[in-house]
């Protein structure tokens, strides 16, 4: 992931460093102390993966789709990013992503996977939440079936379907803007914030700019 981050222009603080060669962010350490406020990771605009720019630029027609999700009231802003990622592993590794991708976890534990069995063992709030979850990627997978462009094969398979729904619905984030987009920021998209905690007092998105998004350490130096 190191050489993939370098060759795509993602940039990071010198003594900013991670077992895994960036695999795994959880593990990160300093080889020197690093003040609060220090920039350590910098992802450039030509990498993210960001909602609004898929819908313009980046897929191709998708109007039938649309119409579907919204009669259903779906979040298009996931769907968006659920299509691009679905099309980036049909091309394998041809696909600039093809890195990143393949360095994703292969299991997920999520409501796309319970069955009803699973619901009623799960206290009532958490297993709406989990039905919702479902219901929402198979609207999902229905939907994708109306786009012509996208490779039969990857639509058809199931297992595909739900990794990629599920790396959007783990690995995105709201761009904070109050415009319901989303964005999922590779490399950085791996801290594991709960145990960053003690680790790094959290690396958080403190500025984001049309080049660029930079992270800091908050709070406490490392």
């Amino acid at each position: 992931m190191l050489s993939w981050s370098e060759m795509y222009g993602i940039q990071r603080n010198l003594d900013f460093c991670a077992t895994s060669s960036f695999k795994d962010l959880s593990d990160a350490y300093a080889t020197d102390e690093l003040p609060s406020g220090t920039p350590v990771l910098s992802v450039p605009s030509s990498v993210l993966l960001n909602s609004y720019n898929i819908r313009l630029n980046e897929v191709g027609e998708l109007s039938r789709a649309e119409q579907f999700l919204t009669k259903l009231s779906e979040p298009l802003p996931l769907f968006y990013l659920f299509v691009k990622l679905l099309y980036e592993y049909s091309m394998g590794d041809q696909s600039p992503y093809y890195d990143w991708l393949n360095s994703l976890p292969r299991h997920y534990d999520t409501g796309t996977s319970m069955t009803p069995t699973c619901y009623d063992c799960l206290p009532p709030l958490a297993a709406t939440y989990a039905k919702i979850e479902r219901v929402r990627y198979i609207n999902y997978q229905s939907a994708v079936k109306t786009i012509d462009w996208m490779p039969e094969w990857v639509v058809e398979d199931r297992m595909i379907c739900k990794w990629i729904f599920n790396v959007v619905g783990t690995r995105s984030m709201d761009l904070g803007d109050g415009s319901g987009e989303r964005v999922i920021v590779p490399v950085a998209d791996m801290v594991s914030l709960e145990e960053f905690q003690d680790k790094l007092s959290q690396i958080s998105l403190q500025c984001m700019t049309r080049k660029s998004i930079v992270y800091f350490l908050n709070n406490r130096p490392l």
